[in-house]
């Protein structure tokens, strides 16, 4: 750490610094507090994505005889997925807008009562499978940067602020006890004049 000139252009120098630090540390916790909140919003949503998800694998393996007496592939067209940019807080997230799995056409005749319900079971787990991962994509995402927050407000809050408050402290105190050494000098050299006076 470099040392600490005792001036008074050093002790503006460092208001100047901590009146910055305390002006920009609200905007981080301001941060923190809306990356939290939307951590926690994510969180809760993926829970609840994650039971529809377990729900819908629970009932499609009540159907797995089936998979294996049709390739499910064959009326399945290649899945077109819709997603936007958004921006929270700097952080550049996608979002998943829709997920359109087509059926290919086939003949109803040539084809078994049950194929239309599991090709729908099947597509509905798709879609909110790719939902999820795209959920928790957005979540990591928010974690990470509410992490890199939270270590810049700690930063801010317990090592930056409390360092320029104590050099500014101690600029002070140097330049008062330069001040009170200066005034007994002044005190000093007036008597002496006086005795030399008399």
């Amino acid at each position: 750490m470099s040392k600490t000139n005792l001036n008074k252009t050093e002790l503006k120098k460092q208001q100047e610094t901590l009146a910055s630090y305390q002006k920009f540390l609200p905007l981080l916790e301001l941060k923190k507090e809306q990356l939290q909140s939307e951590s926690r919003k994510l969180q809760k949503e993926y829970v609840k994505q994650n039971v529809k998800l377990k729900s819908l694998l629970d009932e499609l393996k009540k159907y797995y005889p089936l998979f294996s007496q049709v390739d499910l592939s064959r009326f399945l067209s290649r899945s077109k997925i819709n997603t936007k940019q958004s921006n929270f807080c700097g952080i550049q997230v996608t979002k998943l807008i829709d997920l359109d799995t087509p059926i290919i056409p086939y003949q109803l005749d040539d084809s078994p009562p049950w194929l239309e319900m599991l090709l729908q079971k099947t597509i509905e787990y798709k879609k909110l499978f790719i939902c999820n991962s795209y959920l928790k994509n957005e979540f990591l995402l928010i974690q990470y940067e509410h992490s890199k927050i939270s270590q810049r407000v700690n930063l801010f809050a317990s090592v930056l602020i409390p360092r320029a408050k104590g050099k500014i402290k101690k600029i002070k105190i140097f330049l008062d006890d330069q001040q009170t050494a200066s005034v007994v000098r002044s005190k000093k050299c007036k008597e002496l004049a006086k005795r030399r006076k008399l």
